[in-house]
């Protein structure tokens, strides 16, 4: 065989492969989720894209993750008063992400406004409907999963510029109401690797932003399943409100 047939079957092969495998969507997809992510190093973020995307794949909950979903569920169902419901989803976000920061966004309606509780305020915040990412996550009720935020062009910086603090990964998340409407949003911060939030100085904070990892599928289904109870125990304590 010369080498113009060998390089025909060759081409042949590869053209089947692509159209087998469906290539080219592959790579509209991940050409399309660049372009929308705008980062200032496109291959350091197509290759994060890349370990995540292979890191998720046919990822389950496991029996072990399921437990510990239904016991906090059940915990932050039952609580009815307002703040207590608040300080509790955040704790226990904190725990079962294993990251550095949870921050809970509760629409006030009368105020149509959004207001910021976290992990590290003292007091909370206001902040207005599409205002940064979970802003953005509000309106839209889709959750975003950044494995990287200094590789996503959408990421505000200044937050990190004026407290000292380094935002590496992110996962945000919509609470939606009975009704369909958008109640509020979980945002969590830089996940860290098994156990390594023990005995770390909470001062430096730009070394745990430095040890982040991404946050997993597998992260993203547990607050999903866990914004459903909160979105639950929000309307409960509405009503104690009330």
């Amino acid at each position: 065989m010369d080498n113009g047939a060998q390089a025909d079957l060759e081409r042949q092969a590869l053209d089947t492969y692509v159209k087998d495998q469906k290539v080219e969507d592959t790579v509209e997809e991940m050409m399309q989720a660049l372009l929308e992510a705008k980062p200032a190093n496109p291959t350091e973020w197509l290759l994060n894209k890349l370990e995540q995307d292979i890191s998720n794949e046919s990822e389950e909950l496991s029996e072990t993750d399921l437990h510990k979903l239904f016991s906090i569920s059940r915990r932050i169902t039952a609580e009815i008063i307002p703040q207590d419901t608040i300080s509790m989803v955040i704790s226990e976000t904190l725990v079962l992400l294993n990251c550095d920061t949870v921050s809970l966004f509760v629409l006030d309606k009368k105020m149509d406004l959004l207001r910021l509780y976290a992990s590290n305020l003292q007091t909370p915040i206001m902040v207005s409907p599409g205002q940064g990412i979970a802003g953005s996550v509000f309106n839209s009720r889709e959750l975003v999963n950044i494995p990287d935020c200094y590789q996503d062009g959408n990421f505000d910086r200044s937050f990190d510029a004026k407290t000292g603090y380094f935002t590496k990964s992110l996962i945000a998340v919509p609470i939606v109401d009975y009704d369909g409407a958008s109640a509020g949003v979980i945002q969590a911060i830089n996940k860290q690797p098994h156990g390594s939030l023990q005995g770390q100085d909470s001062a430096d904070k730009r070394a745990v932003g430095r040890n982040a990892i991404a946050f997993t599928r597998q992260d993203e289904k547990m607050v999903a399943h866990l914004c459903q109870h909160v979105a639950i125990a929000m309307r409960n304590a509405d009503v104690y409100r009330e």
